[in-house]
């Protein structure tokens, strides 16, 4: 969900009954002032929505040769659409969560099997403020690493959070670790969240 700058919000998720991404826009009230559904492909699933200037941000997964893709869903300030973009590789990537860049941009992050290591990594997509590719970066190892959330730091970078999973081989257990990763720098610390033996 986002505040609008009219005071009002703006939420979205699927209707799990068409598979349609679903945008609703209510006023500072909590009336509605609209509501859209989005459909392109078999599915499209909509995680997290940011407000612009000119609109809406909307990012999730895009279900595209029986794989998933990152989208970014851009509409005005009536639902109408402006842009719909994906990216990603063969395999599954998704967006988790999405800011506006001091540019005027975006970045996308989240997690992605087509690049990087083996398993999932965390995957980050910087678009114009069209939605129009400019970079992509992965970071991680083996197993699974993810992006949850995405903020700017004040020297101009950016901060992540989400999970790693990593199995030690020699005391046998699987530590899910939520962990902050500033842009650029390894990890240097994390708090294990969940631990199991196996």
């Amino acid at each position: 969900m986002a505040q609008t700058e009219d005071g009002g919000f703006a939420f979205t998720g699927m209707a799990t009954s068409v598979g349609d991404a679903y945008v609703v826009r209510l006023d500072s009230n909590g009336t509605q002032i609209w509501n859209y559904w989005y459909s392109d492909a078999p599915e499209l699933r909509a995680y997290a929505i940011i407000t612009r200037p000119s609109g809406c941000a909307v990012v999730g997964t895009r279900q595209f040769n029986y794989d998933n893709n990152m989208f970014l869903l851009l509409i005005n300030e009536s639902g109408g659409i402006q842009a719909l973009n994906s990216f990603g590789g063969t395999e599954d990537d998704v967006a988790n969560c999405v800011i506006s860049t001091a540019d005027g941009g975006l970045l996308l992050a989240g997690g992605t099997s087509s690049f990087g290591a083996q398993g999932s990594d965390m995957y980050v997509v910087k678009t114009d403020g069209a939605g129009n590719f400019q970079w992509q970066r992965s970071y991680g190892r083996s197993w699974s690493d993810g992006v949850f959330a995405v903020d700017r730091t004040q020297d101009g970078g950016y901060i992540f959070a989400g999970y790693t999973t990593n199995i030690h081989p020699i005391f046998g257990f699987c530590a899910r670790i939520h962990l902050v990763i500033p842009f650029g720098r390894r990890v240097s610390a994390g708090r294990v969240m969940k631990r199991r033996t196996q």
